[in-house]
């Protein structure tokens, strides 16, 4: 109670209770795409909403455009029931009484009170009545099920998204909990303009375990923190709260533009003095705005004037001769342009006004109609081409540029809506799209349209960028004085002498909308952006002549501008796969060049590649010529004491290295190389090129020979190595691909593309056999096939395409020798010919292995066995025939034969081969991991007529290596940028069999079309681990040794040294999750630590029971978990007892204990959570195991914060599979806490950890 005066006398008032903080759904699902704890907290207070930003005319059109989309969506269904002004009170009789079929449209619902208190929650925060778009009911009368579609008027679905459905769905489910017969479905979705017709789903039942941990303890836990942990930086564009925040930013890291929590991180003090000193009370808050600000930020804020940075850069070319500005703005309503702007200017600065224009459209009846809009992108495309054919082939150097990239990807959508969208476009103008999008834009993104021309990428110089974006190069090299992020006006401001106030996106878009007439406003904002770029070009002069005399800023210049040289293909299909090939080169290329760009770009300081220095020449001798060359001994110089560059090191023998001066003209010199030009070639390299002859990691030097006469070496000089990219296949994909596309509608290949199920049936009746009723029956007494074994056989033998899908431990390869020997024993024509190939020269080496262990132990009909090979292996197969792949016909003869090699050997026979020749049947093994472009060359070994192609593999095990990621195509379009095995696999209707859903519901099975049948034996697992797989492979996934485990001496379990030992290697546990103590730091150490005390304790006490070595296998996810448990079992190692390798070395193997190593988590950026979280991976590294499997991990890793894991499908179901091994391990009591008293990270930080003292960073205390 308190007193207050009202006049002369006193009254007695009660305190005022502040009310909870309250939030509605959507407003916490907008929040996980800032990442903002601070806005967690402003958002829950009314009384803050007059701290934000008032919505624009864009947001509020971004407004418009959804609730359009969802008008249509409510107009299109059957059945609707509106309940928008329904009373949430009622919502219990509402649901109740909605039958199957029916579809809620805005059912308000409202979360019990009983709720709150339950959970302990009690008053602090309330949720806000919420109010799903659409409730479809499903099922039947007796169990009804609930799915939750949210109507989103978005390009894809977004974190946001999934978190609002998902928290829909599990209120829903609390506020329905004892209503009999209904539920919520495991699945929901968004609705989308690209796709009015289905929406897309997403397994809710993942997400309910992230959703709970939300609002049980994270929402909680940030609504009490005090100070509240925040970051102002570049995310926050588009928050309602950014000016707040904006004039809050002084004195804490979001002060520096630009700033990352990993920047902030790595800023943290590791001295315990100046940590104690900042942490007192003097020091609190001590530092000023002039000591934590980087150094050209504070030239900047003294003289509220830019200041350029000195980066040396290859965003911005030098020796431009002519500019190129375009901006151009979209109706966020109706997606497509409105307006665009066109400036060049020469290099004295002058606007060639031929070429300068500013168009737009004017609204009608408030609409931007469809016809305006295409009429625009034409006068934009024709535009643009008339410059770009105007400068086709002169010297002289034009670069482009945007204000955003925002605007770059913009002006790419619209060039593509004119190829591939647009109906009623020109001809003209389609042809002008295409010219430019093809000569300015060589990217994934052009696999989405159809086009019959594709262009040659593959270009041999290393000229600087074509397109510039202004943001980029001003935030990467002038300091403004300004916090978090610049924007356009930011840049207009300070770097324009005049001040100028630029128009935003929202202002002319308001003009424009309103009638108004905005051509003129679109040119002076070219004007503008003109003016910035050549006051950057001004101080980067100032800063060489006055700062830094002679410093190269500008690395690379602009090549010529070109029109695309295209090459036409008669299949899209094939165009594409050509394309893609080349891309995947190219990116390929591109990563291995990264390093030299190491030191060059922003916050870099090292030089990437490896600092070597040269000791003094050496002779060594060759092991098979017995002659003596010259080699240079070299010792490897480690970046900081952290960096173990000897670990990366391989022996080499192609010249994988290229050498150069430790210094910025070497690196230069490296970055110039030509490495696509020089891909295939071994000799006349412009820079000396090396291999890695001998490596001593004990002295840390390496052996190098090479191109000596031309490197000139210096004793005792320093100099730098980086790997050149080399590809001899490239080029063998490509030719093939030509010839696929030349043969027409008469190529398999082609034919399997468009319907494999159609190829099939073709011709069927003429490859039954006669006499396969009694040749069928020999399958099980002669040949011991299991049933589903016996099924693919003799559905192989109906069809000319079959697919085998293996699951872990299904015996494939077997399964396959098995049908070879078969097939030529009873079935084939004497002069038969069954070809095969695989990913990996391995797999083909062991299939073809084990067929002639088949027939020799089935005592099958007598054929040739022929391996293709460079050079015969030390311990050849008895009975096989080993040649190089040009030599193949001399060994053929008239018999029936079996043929193995790689795609690439198939390559060299196909042109050695006569057009009808062929295979009559042609097996690819590990089809998951061969691309659809590498695979269409042994495809075409087949015979034309009466052929059939076998396909075996698992896609649900690491697939083929992707250089990028690229757009899903329409599901009547095949998978072509993935593996054979899942391009092959269609379903009924021809509709592609995506990912799916990895996980089963009991008795459910895996729908992949009428060409796949799967192998349903698991001759490899006990029935626990079989048990576990049959979530994924489904209940018919049989165990055949399910009584297999680990057999110990009875002193493992007398000896009490470790109790965490004997837990994690239980006998009667064949799952066992043995969860680490976190001590992030020490992460390494201690997982590497305890690994190897669990591995000596199995070697120590295991029961020989005649396995086969290693007797444990360790996978690691990373290199370096892999070296760090290498240094505590290197001789165990060397002795074959253990092996510890990545989980893509693993990939077929099998061992009695399986480690899988999970502890290292540092998902800091997209990559390395889509690595980690990789359902794929972690379905190889478990199901390595025969009898046990222990899974080393983190609470972190089980159950991290925020929501990022579902970012993605495949990490969204990796995650899954993470939870569901949890919940088996849990279930079955075999979840090991250890506690490693060895690990004490703590004391490096006195004490705090580094999340407490990032906390103290973001909050600006430290």
């Amino acid at each position: 109670m308190q007193t207050v005066f009202v006049g002369a006398s006193s009254v007695v008032e009660p305190k005022r209770v502040r009310n909870s903080p309250s939030f509605s759904i959507s407003q916490l699902a907008s929040t996980y795409h800032f990442s903002c704890n601070k806005l967690i907290q402003l958002s829950g207070r009314k009384s803050n909403n007059n701290l934000k930003v008032s919505p624009d005319r864009i947001t509020e059109a971004h407004f418009r455009r959804g609730e359009l989309f969802e008008l249509s969506l409510k107009n299109s269904l059957d059945n609707v029931i509106d309940c928008t002004n329904a009373d949430p009170t009622n919502a219990r009789l509402i649901l109740q009484s909605a039958q199957p079929g029916q579809c809620l449209y805005q059912l308000p619902l409202k979360v019990p009170s009983v709720w709150y208190e339950q959970f302990n929650i009690g008053r602090k925060y309330k949720i806000r009545i919420f109010i799903p778009d659409f409730i479809f009911v499903n099922g039947t009368g007796q169990q009804r099920t609930l799915r939750i579609i949210d109507a989103k008027a978005a390009k894809g679905t977004t974190i946001s998204h999934q978190f609002q459905v998902a928290s829909y769905a599990y209120f829903l489910k609390y506020i329905i909990r004892n209503m009999r017969g209904m539920d919520v479905d495991i699945s929901g979705g968004v609705w989308l303009p690209s796709d009015p017709q289905e929406p897309q789903l997403f397994r809710l039942d993942f997400l309910n375990l992230k959703i709970e941990q939300f609002y049980l303890k994270e929402l909680p836990e940030i609504l009490s923190e005090k100070p509240v942990t925040w970051l102002f930086n570049n995310k926050c564009r588009g928050c309602t709260f950014v000016e707040h925040c904006r004039s809050e930013a002084e004195g804490t890291p979001g002060q520096t533009p630009y700033m990352t929590e990993a920047k902030v991180e790595a800023l943290l003090p590791t001295d315990i003095e100046d940590l104690a000193f900042r942490l007192s009370g003097l020091a609190l808050n001590a530092r000023s705005l002039w000591e934590s600000l980087p150094y050209h930020f504070r030239i900047a804020h003294a003289h509220d004037a830019p200041v350029f940075m000195g980066n040396s850069t290859l965003k911005f070319p030098h020796s431009v001769t002519h500019e190129l500005y375009i901006s151009l703005l979209v109706d966020p309503v109706s997606q497509r342009m409105y307006t665009y702007s066109i400036q060049l200017y020469d290099s004295k600065k002058v606007a060639i006004d031929y070429f300068c224009t500013s168009k737009s459209i004017r609204m009608t009846n408030g609409v931007a109609e469809e016809k305006d809009c295409i009429q625009l992108a034409e006068m934009l495309a024709e535009d643009l081409v008339a410059i770009l054919r105007w400068w086709h082939g002169t010297v002289m150097k034009l670069v482009m540029f945007l204000p955003t990239e925002y605007e770059k990807k913009c002006l790419q959508d619209v060039l593509i809506q004119c190829i591939a969208v647009d109906q009623p476009i020109s001809g003209v103008a389609r042809s002008a799209a295409k010219e430019v999008l093809l000569t300015m834009f060589s990217d994934g993104q052009l696999l989405t349209i159809d086009t019959d021309d594709i262009p040659e990428i593959l270009d041999c110089s290393q000229a600087g960028p074509k397109i510039v974006i202004i943001e980029d190069i001003i935030r990467e090299n002038v300091a403004l004085p300004v916090y978090g992020f610049y924007r356009l006006q930011d840049m207009a401001y300070y770097m324009v002498k005049k001040h100028k106030h630029i128009m935003t996106d929202s202002e002319i878009y308001q003009k424009w909308e309103s009638g108004q007439y905005i051509n003129h406003d679109m040119k002076n904002r070219m004007k503008i952006y003109f003016k910035v770029v050549q006051r950057y070009k001004g101080l980067a002069r100032n800063y060489q002549r006055h700062i830094e005399p002679g410093v190269n800023l500008f690395l690379l210049s602009p090549g010529e501008v070109r029109i695309a040289r295209t090459r036409a293909f008669n299949s899209s299909y094939i165009g594409k796969l050509y394309f893609f090939k080349m891309f995947e080169a190219v990116t390929a290329c591109e990563k291995k060049r990264k390093e030299r760009f190491k030191g060059f770009e922003e916050d870099e300081e090292e030089k990437g590649g490896v600092h070597i220095l040269f000791l003094g020449f050496e002779d060594v001798e060759s092991p098979t010529l017995k002659t003596k060359s010259k080699a240079g001994r070299f010792a490897v110089i480690p970046r900081c004491d952290d960096d173990r560059p000897m670990d990366m090191l391989k022996v080499t023998t192609m010249l994988e290295y290229i050498l150069v001066e430790n210094s910025d003209e070497g690196a230069l010199e490296a970055i110039l190389f030509p490495d696509l030009k020089y891909r295939a070639q071994m000799q006349s390299l412009p820079l000396p090129a090396f291999d890695i002859y001998d490596i001593d990691p004990t002295n840390s030097t390496i052996l190098m020979k090479g191109t000596f006469k031309r490197a000139y070496l210096t004793h005792g000089k320093h100099y730098r190595m980086y790997q050149r990219y080399i590809d001899f296949t490239v080029d063998k994909a490509l030719q093939t691909l030509q010839a696929v596309d030349q043969r027409g509608e008469e190529s398999i290949f082609v034919q399997l593309l468009k319907s494999p199920n159609l190829w099939a049936k073709q011709n069927v009746a003429h490859v039954i056999p006669k006499n396969l009723r009694s040749a069928a029956l020999r399958l099980r007494d002669e040949f011991g096939m299991s049933p589903s074994q016996q099924l693919i056989s003799n559905e192989t033998m109906h069809r000319r395409l079959q697919i085998v899908w293996g699951p872990p431990g299904s015996g494939k390869t077997h399964f396959l020798a098995l049908f070879v020997v078969w097939y030529l024993t009873y079935l084939a024509d004497k002069s038969v010919r069954i070809g095969i190939t695989a990913y990996t020269r391995a797999a083909v080496h062991n299939l073809l292995q084990r067929i002639a262990q088949v027939q020799r132990q089935r005592r099958g009909a007598n054929f040739k066995l022929i391996s293709m090979v460079r050079k015969v292996p030390k311990e050849p197969v008895e009975g096989m025939i080993y040649c190089q792949a040009s030599s193949l016909n001399r060994h053929l003869g008239k018999g029936a034969v079996v043929i193995g090699g790689t795609v690439w050997d198939w390559s060299k026979v196909r042109q050695t081969w006569p057009s009808e020749a062929g295979c009559d049947i042609f097996i690819i093994d590990e089809a998951s991991q061969l691309l659809v472009s590498d695979a269409a060359i042994g495809i075409e070994m087949l015979k034309q007529r009466d052929s059939r192609l076998i396909v075996a593999g698992d896609h649900m095990q690491l697939g083929p290596i992707l250089q990028n990621e690229y757009p899903l195509l329409q599901k009547d379009q095949p998978l072509l940028f993935g593996s054979i095995q899942q391009c092959l696999m269609r379903r009924k209707d021809g509709r592609v069999c995506g990912s799916g859903d990895f996980f089963l519901g009991k008795g459910s099975r895996h729908d992949f079309g009428p060409s796949t049948i799967q192998l349903k034996d698991n001759w490899r697992m006990n029935d626990e681990l079989n048990g576990f797989f049959q979530q994924i492979y489904g209940d018919d996934y049989l165990a055949r040794y399910p009584d297999i485990h680990c057999a110990y001496l009875k002193e493992v379990w007398e000896d009490d040294s470790n109790e965490h030992v004997r837990q994690a290697l239980a006998s009667d546990k064949a799952i066992t999750l043995v969860k680490v103590q976190e001590k992030r730091n020490q992460m390494l150490q201690t997982e590497a630590r305890v690994v190897a005390t669990i591995v000596k304790w199995h070697l120590r006490y295991r029961i020989d029971v005649g396995r086969p070595k290693p007797y444990a296998m360790i996978v690691t996810p990373h290199h370096r978990q892999r070296n760090a448990v290498l240094l505590w079992l290197k001789q165990e190692v060397n002795d074959g007892l253990v092996m510890v390798d990545t989980v893509e070395k693993m990939q077929g193997l099998e061992c009695e204990l399986v480690i899988a190593c999970f502890t290292f988590l540092r998902a800091e950026s997209e990559s390395a959570l889509d690595f980690l979280l990789d359902f794929r991976r972690w379905n190889v590294a478990v199901s390595r195991a025969r009898c046990k499997v222990i899974v080393m991990t983190t609470d972190q890793m089980l159950l991290p914060r925020g929501m990022n894991v579902f970012s993605k499908k495949e990490t969204s179901e990796g995650w899954g599979f993470v939870s569901l091994l949890e919940q088996w391990a849990s279930q079955h009591q075999a979840v090991v806490h250890w506690q490693d008293d060895d690990d004490d990270s703590d004391e490096d930080y006195g004490g705090f950890d580094r999340e407490t003292l990032a906390f103290l960073f973001h909050t600006g205390l430290l």
